[in-house]
């Protein structure tokens, strides 16, 4: 695969197959430094970035995922496994909450998100979320879901909540067309 990797150094690709190799062959040494180089060689490709910290350890993959957001920022993959890969809750919500600077109208980084907040904090990151990802009809019934009575009736949430009416009309006739 040496030939891959110096013919055509910006495949991807050919990287990840060498640096696997490696890694079956018991070189996970070799594997790093190989991948490493597929890092320099095709920086603004996640798949290369998510092998990298896959093959490094624990205490390596915060430098990495660092480096890795700096070249492909709105790559969402990145962001969820940078979040995944830490131990630390409010870490965790740390890595998210930047993610979606870089990626607002991401569905699943929201989600990823919101599944670590209590309950009051879910809330007011779904108001924020139906406002970047308004499509999502699933945004929205969570935040119904946790909204109060008083709340659901106030003239903000009633414009909003007007515009999921007219989102779940158009998905059904859509899904009957079907």
């Amino acid at each position: 695969l040496r030939s891959v990797t110096t013919t055509n150094p910006r495949h991807a690709p050919g990287w990840i197959a060498a640096a696997r190799l490696e890694e079956v062959a018991g070189k996970l040494v070799a594997a790093r430094k190989i991948i490493s180089q597929g890092c320099q060689a095709c920086p603004e490709n996640e798949d290369v970035w998510l092998e990298t910290a896959r093959l490094h350890t624990a205490e390596a993959a915060p430098a990495i995922f660092a480096r890795a957001v700096n070249h492909c920022p709105h790559s969402v993959k990145i962001w969820l496994a940078a979040a995944q890969r830490e131990t630390d809750v409010k870490a965790k919500k740390r890595v998210l909450r930047r993610g979606l600077e870089f990626n607002p109208s991401s569905l699943r980084l929201w989600k990823a998100a919101v599944e670590l907040e209590e309950p009051e904090d879910a809330r007011i990151l779904l108001s924020r979320a139906v406002e970047c990802v308004p499509h999502s009809v699933e945004l929205w019934l969570a935040l119904a879901h946790l909204e109060t009575y008083g709340r659901l009736i106030h003239p903000s949430f009633h414009r909003c909540f007007s515009i999921f009416i007219l989102l779940s009309k158009h998905r059904e006739r859509k899904e009957s067309a079907q």
